[in-house]
């Protein structure tokens, strides 16, 4: 068969169809909604995952409650584990998972698991355990799930999505800038350098207009002239 569309009524339409044809229209991520916030308090091995709700390649995820998670105890060197929402279709569910790092004395965090029918996980945060831990500090989760919602999202230079489609728009709020995807890398949406038609002097005196993302020194410009800092 060369050529195949659906849904159509009397047609029988597998999961992993429903999922290609979901993923078209929404990304993965925590809805715009917020919540899924990995969190901890050194009550204990463990984390605690706020109520929210997700999309994962095509299946949804609701959490009403808080989820306490368990951490596996410290060991002999520090290790990064990851709190994901595993995608298992075998399993029909989506749910937390905490993947156990492996202690090193250069710990990182362990690898997903991404296939395109398969299990795929989405990571939540990671959670860095110091050697022979007995209890999870606050400031030991680093955030790092991603958003849905909007075909216009938002997103740090970090978290980035990792598969753009040609002219993907967003918001990256390390870099307080829109930006899109050209198909080879980032471009800023509106930038001062290649903007057509941009003033260079001022209409009033022509004096230079200066645009820098740096402050002026006493030795640069003149009298009169314009600098934009941003």
């Amino acid at each position: 068969m060369t050529q195949f569309s659906y849904p159509f009524d009397d047609q029988e339409v597998t999961e992993s169809e429903y999922s290609a044809l979901f993923r078209e229209l929404q990304d993965t991520g925590v809805t715009s909604s917020g919540g899924l916030t990995v969190s901890a308090d050194s009550s204990g091995l463990n984390v605690k995952v706020s109520p929210g709700d997700a999309v994962v390649r095509g299946h949804f995820y609701s959490s009403t409650g808080i989820e306490t998670l368990p951490i596996a105890p410290g060991e002999g060197a520090a290790r990064i584990d990851t709190v994901v929402l595993r995608l298992d279709p075998q399993a029909n569910e989506v749910a937390l998972e905490v993947l156990k790092g492996i202690a090193s004395t250069t710990p990182a965090p362990p690898a997903l698991t991404r296939t395109s029918t398969g299990v795929f996980d989405e990571p939540l945060a990671d959670v860095a355990v110091p050697a022979n831990a007995v209890t999870i500090a606050a400031s030991a989760v680093t955030i790092r799930k991603s958003f849905t919602g909007t075909r216009v999202r938002e997103w740090t230079t970090a978290l980035r999505p990792t598969s753009p489609r040609r002219y993907q728009l967003g918001y990256n709020t390390t870099r307080s800038t829109w930006e899109f995807w050209d198909g080879q890398g980032w471009v800023d949406l509106v930038s001062w350098a290649t903007m057509p038609g941009r003033p260079t002097t001022s209409t009033n005196d022509g004096r230079t207009i200066f645009v820098s993302d740096n402050a002026p020194t006493a030795s640069q410009g003149a009298n009169g002239d314009l600098w934009f800092e941003f």
